[in-house]
């Protein structure tokens, strides 16, 4: 019996990412978007009141990006 879906959320690789992916707001659409997906899926599912949990989430993914999320600056997102 599945009892909740947990959900886990990365913006961009951090490896190659620059500063300016930690400060652009836009990241934000790319979120709403995968929630949007999410709900639509259980919605359409064999368990439509099935919870959604956000499990983790960060700016980044793939060990962060060197001199920056180790920094002030990804704190923004």
């Amino acid at each position: 019996m599945i009892f909740l879906l947990c959900s886990f959320s990365y913006y961009f690789n951090g490896l190659t990412a620059k500063v300016s992916d930690y400060i652009d707001p836009s990241h934000f659409e790319t979120y709403r978007e995968d929630i949007q997906l999410v709900k639509a899926l259980v919605k359409n599912s064999d368990t439509p009141g099935l919870p959604i949990w956000l499990g983790e989430g960060a700016d980044s993914y793939d060990r962060g990006t060197a001199n920056i999320t180790d920094r002030y600056i990804s704190g923004f997102l």
